[in-house]
């Protein structure tokens, strides 16, 4: 659903009420501007977007990237030139 900012101001409970159920587009000035979303789908997309980052960093480590630990001690070491 889209709808008008200046709608979303005036019935604010309607489209929190409504966002528990689908995504509302909100536009302002004719233009798509954000997305109302339910806490549940919000907490659904960060945990997903979690666990694309952590299968991208082991598959950086696997292509020879340094380690969380190897990253630590490197910098640690470079500090001391500082």
């Amino acid at each position: 659903m889209e709808v008008k900012a200046s709608e979303v101001k005036n019935r604010l409970g309607k489209y929190l009420d409504l966002a528990r159920r689908e995504p509302v587009v909100i536009s302002k000035s004719g233009k798509p501007a954000a997305v109302l979303i339910s806490w549940e789908e919000y907490q659904r997309m960060r945990e997903m977007e979690d666990r694309v980052w952590a299968e991208m960093a082991r598959e950086a480590e696997k292509e020879g990237f340094l380690s969380q630990e190897e990253s630590l001690r490197f910098i640690l070491e470079k500090m001391k030139d500082v």
